[in-house]
């Protein structure tokens, strides 16, 4: 108990006005470096903003090479496609032809036979 005494008797010798400048003091070093830590921080969202907009604008490249790209594909298919249906008409009307002389080779030697049989029974 009395060491307890005696440490109640020191604590309330000492004056509260140092201690009070000390915490002061530290809250103001604290206070100051927070406050450079969130300049820090709000710079680096800065940096971080500026390199999205870079990124974006990168993208913004990609998409339009993309559909440059894209829109050439789409022109040569139709030029292809216009090739094949021409090449498509000209193989039909050839076949038109060709079965069109192939009937007519046909009614042809058709006739012939059914000529040679009526000149054989005469």
């Amino acid at each position: 108990m009395a060491a307890y005494a005696r440490m109640e008797e020191e604590m309330t010798a000492q004056p509260w006005e140092p201690g009070l400048a000390r915490l002061e003091g530290a809250y103001e070093q604290i206070a100051e470096r927070l406050g450079d830590l969130t300049t820090y921080i709000n710079a680096r969202f800065v940096q971080i903003d500026a390199r999205f907009v870079q990124i974006d604008a990168r993208f913004d490249q990609l998409e339009s090479r993309m559909d440059s790209r894209f829109a050439q594909m789409e022109s040569r298919f139709t030029r292809m496609d216009g090739r094949i249906d021409a090449l498509g008409e000209k193989v039909e009307s050839n076949l038109k032809t060709i079965i069109g002389w192939m009937m007519g080779q046909t009614a042809l030697s058709i006739t012939a036979v059914i000529a040679v049989a009526f000149a054989l029974r005469r």
